[in-house]
């Protein structure tokens, strides 16, 4: 400080100097904080986690499930009607839960293995897993 100043003008400048400090202090800010913990991505994370969670507890359930041979026929005889008929994977599907709201879900699974499209398979197991709907059919 210069020794001319006055005793108020010492103040006035510290608290310049403070206010000064005070900006260039390091805070987080909301982007740099996003950044760091990007709080969506994880939820998202976490959600997918939980839902390959869910599908593997439904695949376990669903491995228990035996069918009949007469079940069997069935599926294979629903298989066969699938694949003459021209329809895409949405409309399959759907003709897959019907099936198993009408026949049981082991009936649905068998044919939609006899359909030998590993994708279809998948489709409807995710299908059956969204909103646990495996649970309504399961007998």
């Amino acid at each position: 400080f210069l020794k001319n100043e006055s005793f108020f003008d010492k103040i006035k400048m510290m608290i310049s100097f403070k206010k000064i400090e005070k900006k260039f202090e390091k805070k987080p800010d909301k982007e740099r904080e996003e950044i760091l913990f990007p709080r969506d991505e994880v939820k998202e994370k976490e959600r997918s986690f939980e839902k390959e969670r869910e599908k593997e507890r439904f695949l376990e359930e669903i491995g228990k499930i035996k069918i009949s041979s007469q079940e069997r026929k069935e599926a294979k005889t629903q298989a066969k009607k699938l694949e003459k008929e021209e329809k895409n994977e949405e409309e399959i599907i759907n003709d897959l839960w019907n099936l198993a709201e009408k026949k049981g879900i082991g009936v649905a699974l068998e044919t939609a293995k006899k359909l030998n499209n590993p994708r279809l398979l998948d489709l409807f197991h995710d299908f059956l897993v969204e909103d646990e709907r495996y649970k309504k059919v399961l007998k």
